[in-house]
């Protein structure tokens, strides 16, 4: 009983650090219940909102700690996280949950209830999103390890370095074509300080990233007045309309970043032009931050959002000018002054970029760019693009292509509708013309940047353009003037395509005709990852899509220099400057090594020939292994192989 009593009580200095941890959890729901109150104007006595929202705050902190503990516990042990002060606040805390559950059921039921039928209506829709959302964790939970590949790796072991260094960009890492500020390790970084295990802070990370898509979106479709209509849609975000999107978007997270900033501006923006007071210029300082930092990222985002925004403010001040639109309105001049802020302060934060960022981090920037004559064959993979991303695919006629074929031609159909009553129509809102100008403006930018310049070119590029194209569709319905049999007709057509694509395209992924599918050996580089492990190898060469796919495999057990993947090896030392550590080509490794050599990749290994077949400890149909005590030895073979003598 002594023994009972004593895990219940505390010294002063563990109340305190309880009393703080709890505050610390209770206040931003409570301000933001008392935020909610001065928009909706609550009515009641002082003590009884004070008591509405301390029942629910509770019951909201209640709820996340509930789905912590339930659905990361297994991976986690969070709570072996927290000291003895901190767990005695969450069992005090869970015990206070009953009572302002009993509180906010009670004022709920004080408050006027909508019909059965309403209720249904406005539920299932969030319903069907919280079931895809949970299918696709699940489908990540299961299959990351087939769909992962070194590109999505990467992102993982820059996070485990940024981690070390408790920075956001690192001197001692390759970057690709862009340096990631606003990006993936703002979220993924972070983990790592909670986390060891590398696939926990994938699946965590994952989720987090769907959610900052979801709420981009949800600001933005509040701003446009879409509140009603974004569960329904936002099912789209997560769904595998194209192989490409759902490759590498929803799985390979690279294009979330980009898609949110966007979302983000255009729904500060609308807010701006609509605001009173002092939080016009909350909404411009942050909108100006936003902007500067998706600057400091390079110049894709410039060509993907700000180029075209300061184009359609130049179409808007024309159309206004020759009254091709309605008069002027103070909306109208607050969007267009807040766009071209934030378009200047995007080309501020690519001046840093190129002028001083450049100068300290090593990525490949866009300045070798030429113009070139404009050629035909550049300007059909733009349209097999744009026909992609909605969903187009090869093959037999009579195959499961053909439904999904069937349903990217409606959809554009659809969209190319929406897009001239957008933009010819007068009578349509300020919202419904300035996203559908914007919308033709970027899709005719990124067309004209990869036809009439060097800038090479793949389907996935588009992405982040085209995806606007989803609140602008449900814009676009719900300010038509079409009659309510034509709207249903035109919503069930789309549900039903929706549900028929992506059931085919999940079915591309399981028979190998997708781009990324599960045909990748990511089965055997699990097992390739566990071997190397065991055998105690640290340190190891590989060409790059077979490199840090087992950094990531291994939780970071094993360390891979990579000679790139496109050029011959002609050198064991011969390092690709490319999403890896730079100490890779000052160092050697040290203890232990092996090589992993791809069956069919042999003849680009200038010197295979020489490794002597005594030193494979794996081998399989995709894999050779070689291993070797120390780099020494390594050189050694190489030097004296049957090459080297010849």
């Amino acid at each position: 009983m002594l023994r009972t009593l004593k895990r219940y009580t505390f010294s002063l200095r563990e109340a305190i650090e309880s009393m703080i941890a709890t505050i610390c959890v209770l206040l931003p729901s409570l301000l933001v219940y008392i935020i909610k109150d001065r928009y909706e104007h609550v009515q009641g006595r002082i003590s009884e909102r004070v008591l509405r929202y301390g029942a629910y705050t509770l019951s909201t902190n209640a709820l996340m700690l509930f789905v912590l503990y339930v659905g990361f516990g297994r991976y986690t042990q969070i709570f072996e996280r927290l000291n003895e002060s901190h767990r005695f606040a969450c069992k005090y805390f869970a015990l206070s949950v009953v009572f302002a559950l009993v509180i906010a059921l009670c004022d709920h039921m004080s408050l006027k209830r909508p019909t059965l039928r309403e209720r249904f209506k406005s539920i299932i829709p969030y319903v069907c999103l919280f079931y895809v959302f949970v299918v696709l964790c699940v489908f990540m939970d299961r299959n990351v390890d087939s769909i992962l590949d070194s590109d999505m790796a990467s992102e993982m072991v820059r996070a485990n370095l940024l981690s070390e260094g408790k920075a956001i960009l690192s001197e001692s890492w390759y970057y690709s074509t862009e340096l990631r500020v606003l990006n993936t390790q703002l979220i993924f970084t972070p983990l790592f300080w909670l986390f060891n295990d590398w696939h926990t802070i994938r699946l965590v990370g994952s989720v987090l990233c769907w959610l900052v898509l979801l709420v981009s979106y949800y600001y933005l479709c509040r701003q446009l007045g879409l509140k009603k209509y974004f569960a329904v849609s936002a099912i789209c975000l997560l769904l595998p309309l194209s192989c490409n999107y759902f490759s590498f978007t929803i799985t390979g997270l690279y294009y979330i970043p980009h898609i949110a900033i966007t979302f983000f501006t255009f729904g500060l923006l609308f807010q701006y032009s609509k605001c009173e007071g002092k939080y016009p210029k909350i909404l411009l300082a942050v909108l100006c931050l936003l902007s500067i930092g998706a600057g400091m990222g390079g110049l894709r985002q410039l060509a993907i959002l700000y180029i075209p925004l300061v184009l359609t403010d130049a179409v808007l001040f024309l159309s206004i000018r020759l009254k091709r639109m309605r008069p002027e309105t103070r909306r109208t001049r607050r969007f267009f002054t807040a766009s071209l802020v934030a378009s200047l302060f995007s080309v501020a934060g690519y001046l840093i970029n190129s002028c001083i960022l450049s100068e300290i981090y090593t990525y490949r920037n866009w300045e070798t760019i030429q113009y070139q004559d404009i050629s035909l064959d550049s300007l059909m993979k733009v349209i097999n693009g744009i026909l992609s991303f909605f969903g187009f695919q090869t093959g037999d006629v009579f195959s499961f292509a053909s439904i999904s074929n069937i349903f990217c031609c409606f959809l554009l159909v659809l969209l190319a509708v929406i897009l001239f009553r957008g933009i010819a129509v007068r009578h349509c809102s300020e919202e419904y013309y300035i996203c559908s100008l914007f919308y033709l403006i970027s899709i005719v930018v990124f067309a004209l940047l990869y036809t009439v310049t060097s800038m090479s070119y793949n389907h996935r590029y588009n992405i982040p353009v085209l995806t606007f194209a989803l609140p602008l569709v449900v814009l676009g319905l719900k300010e038509s003037h079409w009659q309510v049999s034509c709207q249903k007709w035109v919503s069930g057509i789309l549900a039903a395509g929706m549900v028929l694509c992506c059931g085919c395209n999940y079915l591309s992924y399981l028979d190998g005709s997708a781009y990324y599918n599960f045909s990748r050996n990511g089965a055997e580089y699990s097992t390739v990852a566990d071997f190397l492990v065991s055998e105690g190898y640290k340190e190891g060469y590989a060409t790059f899509w077979n490199a840090n796919i087992l950094t990531e495999l291994s939780d970071g057990e094993i360390d891979v220099r990579d000679w790139g993947d496109s050029a011959e090896v002609r050198s064991i030392d011969q390092i690709y400057e490319w999403l890896q550590l730079k100490s890779h080509a000052s160092t050697v490794p040290e203890g232990s090594v092996f090589v992993l050599l791809r069956t069919n990749q042999l003849e680009k290994i200038d010197f295979y020939p020489s490794l002597n077949e005594e030193n494979i400890i794996y081998q399989s149909d995709a894999f050779i292994i070689y291993g070797y005590e120390c780099y020494e030895n390594l050189t050694a073979d190489i030097e004296d192989g049957p090459v080297a003598e010849e």
